[in-house]
């Protein structure tokens, strides 16, 4: 991984993207491998748990990231697209990569941000689900 030289200046001073990105993703690493080993479902809650874990892994990765760059969002966009192109043609080799860096990089991306939409509406349903239990009469005895 790599700060893009676009964004390079917005980051702030002490903060490092690179080791703040290993962090995470060693942390979520462990949590999608314990999903793999530990899902007794069947297929579709499987797929629903995956979605889950990968969405928490994203979305944790972006919070993280935001609050690093001056332009929050806009700068982790671009952070996650240049690591991505340059994953992608290395991993494709330089036959093919410039030309699926091109179409695969959209791809991921529309998959981030689905993750992240999923993310942040887990949060809000968790959110809601610890306000409505904090509402609730206490239980008589």
């Amino acid at each position: 991984m790599f700060i893009p030289k676009d964004i390079e200046q917005n980051v702030y001073e002490g903060f490092d993207p690179i080791l703040v990105s290993g962090e995470v993703i060693e942390t979520h690493f462990a949590k999608l491998l314990d999903t793999v080993l530990n899902s007794s479902g069947n297929d579709a809650q499987f797929i629903e748990e995956m979605k889950d874990a990968f969405a928490a892994f994203i979305g944790e990765w972006i919070d993280e990231l935001q609050d690093g760059f001056a332009n929050g969002m806009s700068d982790v966009v671009i952070f996650f697209r240049e690591n991505l192109k340059v994953m992608i043609e290395a991993g494709a080799g330089p036959e093919m990569g410039m030309m699926l860096s091109g179409m695969g990089t959209d791809t991921v991306m529309k998959y981030i941000t689905l993750a992240y939409n999923r993310y942040k509406s887990n949060k809000e349903k968790l959110k809601a689900a610890k306000t409505q239990q904090q509402n609730q009469p206490p239980v008589s005895q």
